[in-house]
């Protein structure tokens, strides 16, 4: 299985997932329609070669062009993001889905007052946790064997810091960001409590643009983890 991130972060949210046998479905629909067809052009595929979307929750720059994707293939997501009238599935959390070599166990984690979904995604070769826009979650995941892992590391405590330091006005913008997005520090936590002893790679999702010391979190990430690769997901639009 292979994930190829399109666009992360709090300005749109787009990935593809392949499977072993070349069944194609994007993970988020939050990039808007031209950019999202313009991104697809330069891979070399149109929408109608997707099975399926699968949404992590309601918020614009994840579920934006939910509405125009859905004319060509189905949406899976959680109650509050199919109340709008998609044609798909609801998703519940706990339970296993079946489509043709992709098995899917959805999970919920926190993100303020919204439904979130995280998604364990695994074909015949492949386990992969995608978790973004969260900041704590209850799923006893720990003892599944990731082969690969996309998580946000959205902000890290150095810059909040200092941001709260010079903008004292704007508290409440960044106690907002605390409290419904990872920190390193809530990453490295969960990182050490699950099993990573067959995972080749660690993708960081879903940086904030300025509370994020990209640098400080890889160099940490990498020395737990050393025979694992570890980077930040490349925007490629």
């Amino acid at each position: 299985m292979n994930i190829l991130p399109i666009k992360t972060g709090s300005s749109g949210n787009l990935y593809i997932l392949k499977t072993h046998q070349n069944n194609n479905y994007l993970i988020e629909a939050g990039v808007e329609k031209k950019a999202t067809l313009k991104a697809l052009y330069k891979l070399g595929k149109v929408v109608s070669d997707f099975k399926g979307v699968f949404i992590s929750h309601i918020h614009g720059d994840h579920c934006q062009s939910a509405k125009w994707l859905n004319e060509y293939m189905p949406v899976y997501s959680n109650r509050e993001v199919m109340q709008n009238g998609y044609k798909g599935q609801v998703v519940v959390f706990g339970n296993k889905y079946k489509f043709e070599d992709l098995i899917v166990l959805p999970f919920e984690v926190k993100h303020g007052n919204v439904l979130n979904n995280a998604y364990i995604f695994k074909d015949e070769k492949s386990t992969v946790l995608f978790m973004t826009d969260f900041f704590t979650f209850e799923s006893n995941i720990s003892k599944i064997k990731f082969t690969e892992i996309f998580i946000e590391c959205n902000w890290t405590k150095d810059l909040l810091d200092e941001a709260l330091k010079r903008n004292d006005e704007e508290y409440s913008k960044y106690e907002r960001q605390m409290n419904t997005h990872c920190s390193l520090e809530i990453l490295v936590n969960i990182l050490k409590s699950l099993n990573l002893s067959e995972c080749n790679k660690i993708t960081l999702i879903h940086p904030s643009k300025y509370m994020c010391n990209k640098e400080l979190a890889l160099t940490q990430i990498k020395n737990m983890f050393p025979h694992i690769e570890v980077e930040f997901a490349k925007n490629l639009i």
